[in-house]
């Protein structure tokens, strides 16, 4: 999927005049398709995920009110990660009248799989008891091994990785102690961990490293897609 930017015109107040945000998105891939500059995957339908999240803005008063071209440009920000609200993918969050559209986990993992460049990526926890040792290769930190039992589970968490698998058979980790899970929570909580982190602390960490791995292949890939 090659990424381009949805040009909105604005007028003088910030809206796109007598045009619905949705239809306006989708009339712009469809040209910029027709034209053989944009391509999305075969198995992502741009026009019912740009259909359906514009129908969640439009139900939800906090959002519907956003200027609409910023609810253009969030809905574009979705479609052109092939992303859709509907699998949890993301969400909009409105920031005065601007909307704006923010991968959740299961959007971080979709859109680097959507990307080509990865073919499976998956997260595992480290338990107190567990053989577990890290190593450089390549001026990377790897795992050299992880050994563990099934009653390890009932023990504290000391740390969780991710790992993806390229294209070219090439690892790629993120490696955290739970020191630097806590910490990564804590910036994104004022007061304790939620509910969530508390409760499922072993699913929480694994979204933790997966998070940080997809933004470390992101930003370091040069890939177009």
């Amino acid at each position: 999927m090659e990424n381009k930017e949805l040009v909105v015109k604005q007028n003088n107040n910030g809206a796109v005049a007598n045009v619905k945000p949705a239809d306006l998105v989708i009339n712009q891939f469809g040209d910029l398709i027709a034209k053989g500059q944009l391509e999305f995957p075969k198995n992502y339908n741009y026009v019912s995920a740009v259909k359906y999240a514009a129908l969640v803005i439009s139900q939800t008063k906090s959002l519907c009110d956003c200027t609409k071209s910023s609810i253009a440009q969030a809905l574009s920000d979705m479609a052109l990660q092939g992303l859709d609200v509907s699998r949890k993918h993301g969400y909009f969050i409105k920031f005065g009248n601007e909307l704006k559209f923010f991968r959740s986990y299961f959007g971080d993992v979709a859109a680097i799989m959507q990307s080509g460049f990865v073919k499976d990526i998956k997260a595992l926890v480290v338990y107190e008891g567990d053989t577990f040792d890290t190593g450089i290769v390549n001026d990377e930190e790897v795992v050299l091994v992880h050994q563990t039992c099934f009653a390890n589970k009932n023990n504290p968490i000391i740390g969780a990785y991710a790992v993806a698998i390229l294209t070219g058979g090439i690892k790629r980790y993120c490696i955290m102690t739970k020191k630097e899970i806590d910490k990564s929570w804590a910036k994104s909580n004022t007061k304790e961990p939620n509910a969530t982190q508390r409760d499922f602390p072993q699913e929480m960490a694994k979204r933790t490293v997966i998070r940080r791995l997809v933004k470390m292949l992101f930003n370091s890939s040069n890939t177009s897609s």
